[in-house]
């Protein structure tokens, strides 16, 4: 697991089993079958091209969306979300971005 350098950021981990790899990004989370995509979607996180949108009711977090930033456009690549919340709240949204690798 890679922690967030400071508070803009986020969480990003990698593991791996027999049959697949798992890639997490704060509560956002990804299977793979193809190894070499996941640690594309593991080592991309690292850096300012990946956002993780965390949506939020009140100060918890129930929605999660992994962009990545293509010639100055940002494409969705996941949304995970839980199924019990507390709907009534007010909904806000954070952007996180890391800032490990600068692949500039």
């Amino acid at each position: 697991m890679v922690c967030p350098k400071d508070k803009e950021g986020f969480e990003v981990s990698y593991t791996e089993d027999e049959m697949l790899a798992y890639v997490g990004c704060s509560g956002w989370h990804e299977d793979f079958q193809d190894r070499g995509e996941a640690k594309n979607y593991f080592m991309n996180a690292l850096t300012p091209q990946v956002c993780l949108q965390v949506f939020l009711k009140g100060r918890f977090e129930y929605k999660w969306k992994y962009e990545a930033k293509f010639d100055d456009v940002w494409e969705d690549f996941g949304l995970t979300g839980l199924l019990f919340y507390p709907f009534w709240r007010k909904t806000r949204t954070v952007i996180k971005i890391n800032n490990h690798i600068d692949n500039k």
